[in-house]
């Protein structure tokens, strides 16, 4: 039977697309400390930004028909664990090798799952208001391409971690939380929803959960 979800669930989803695109978008201003340290020339790092496009664009065109198919979780979730890998990578990198490996997991894990959460945040809201899901999903995501380097930029100019290990090291925190997020979408996603009829949901609600039982039969 087709469920109504509550406002909480929906704003989950929506700060799980906001922290994947923030963490995704933090390493920018770190480029500076990891070629100092490296010794690796500008041109390095625009290949870098090009191995992620590289990988971001097959992710989305295989990850959107995917999560139809076999459900937003069995998308998400992988695709979050590869995020926290990405940015452990970068916490651990040795070489520039670990810097391209950790973009192009980045890569993956952003194209996999930003079309699911888009899609998710579009079935989760509670009024079935499909244009204030698109508005949010779009706040969500310009909001973390811009708050991913802002804030890696803050702890530079304000020397918290004015070194090369310090920097490594935030960056190491954010993989943790995004470990975290991966456990906390498994749990929005598992637990059993309040079962409400489709009847007493408001009309464009009614209408997506039509969408979703045409598209599950």
């Amino acid at each position: 039977m087709p469920t109504l979800t509550a406002p909480w669930r929906f704003w989950a989803i929506a700060y799980a697309l906001l922290i994947l695109v923030t963490g995704t978008n933090l390493p920018t201003p770190l480029y500076r400390g990891y070629e100092a340290r490296f010794g690796f020339s500008p041109l390095v790092v625009t290949l870098i930004f090009a191995a992620y496009v590289a990988a971001l664009i097959p992710s989305l065109l295989v990850a959107g028909p995917l999560s139809d198919a076999v459900g937003r979780r069995r998308v998400l979730l992988p695709a979050l664990a590869v995020a926290a890998l990405g940015s452990l990578s970068f916490a651990l990198a040795q070489g520039t090798a670990w810097l391209f490996a950790a973009r192009v997991l980045q890569g993956i894990a952003v194209g996999s799952a930003s079309g699911a959460l888009t899609a998710a945040l579009t079935e989760l809201h509670p009024a079935g208001d499909r244009r204030k899901a698109a508005l949010v999903s779009a706040v969500a995501s310009m909001g973390g391409l811009g708050l991913g380097p802002v804030l890696a930029g803050l702890v530079i100019g304000v020397g918290f971690l004015a070194t090369t290990v310090g920097l490594l090291r935030a960056v190491q925190y954010f993989a943790g939380a995004a470990a975290l997020l991966c456990l906390l979408v498994l749990i929005l996603l598992t637990r059993p929803r309040r079962q409400i009829p489709a009847a007493a949901a408001p009309p464009a609600r009614r209408e997506v959960l039509a969408d979703r039982r045409g598209r599950s039969g």
